[in-house]
């Protein structure tokens, strides 16, 4: 079991390493809110993590869409994304970087971020099959024995490594955030906005090619 759990966190914290959505906004947050606001995102899109890859590892099938169907969710996601990233190109300020206290009462309301979190996660309609190779990838070298508890196991480790990732995200942005002047940041916030519409028109490409 140690050695499923090790696994578990190492992969999940490697695979959380490139850039994607949930990375920008934990950025984006711990810069303009906080910790805690910051972390919840992590952890909304870690439970995503635990949700598909437990479900995936144990083979279930429960959740069968038709094509069409399928089609106008994952068009739904992308243009969830592409409008973020518009929101934070062109309608943000730089006195919204404007560091403030943050308040008991906002740490408690942080966990709402979780649900962003998720939203986030669900904006990108291929990761579904990515997840899938990955699995696939993982159950080829047979690691460890396949059993319902152990893909539990296994899934719910790699959503703490994905936090930790996270974790590790917040902690260099804290290191170096006061060297982040209001227009460096309103910067880094455009090229953010920049990212997730190009990712998006990217995700919206490939769906209408996967679906043409």
């Amino acid at each position: 079991m140690i050695l499923i759990i090790l696994l578990g966190v190492i992969f999940g914290y490697l695979i959380c390493i490139p850039i994607g959505p949930i990375n920008i906004y934990v950025l984006k947050t711990k810069i303009n809110k906080g910790f805690w606001p910051a972390i919840s995102i992590a952890i909304g899109g870690a439970l995503m993590d635990f949700f598909y890859f437990s479900i995936i590892l144990s083979g279930l099938s429960l959740f069968e869409f038709s094509d069409n169907v399928s089609f106008a969710l994952q068009a739904l996601g992308v243009s969830f994304l592409f409008l973020l990233g518009i929101k934070e190109m062109f309608f943000t300020k730089a006195s919204s970087f404007e560091k403030k206290p943050l308040p008991l009462g906002d740490m408690v309301r942080a966990s709402n971020y979780a649900l962003l979190g998720i939203l986030i996660y669900l904006s990108n309609p291929t990761l579904f099959f990515t997840i899938s190779t990955l699995c696939a990838f993982i159950k080829s070298y047979a690691l460890f024995e396949s059993s319902i508890l152990n893909n539990l196991i296994f899934s719910l480790s790699i959503a703490v490594g994905s936090v930790l990732w996270s974790y590790t995200l917040i902690i260099v942005v804290k290191r170096f955030e006061h060297k982040l002047t209001l227009p460096l940041m309103l910067r880094i916030n455009k090229i953010s906005g920049g990212l997730m519409i190009g990712l998006s028109l990217y995700l919206g490409l490939k769906t209408f090619l996967l679906n043409g």
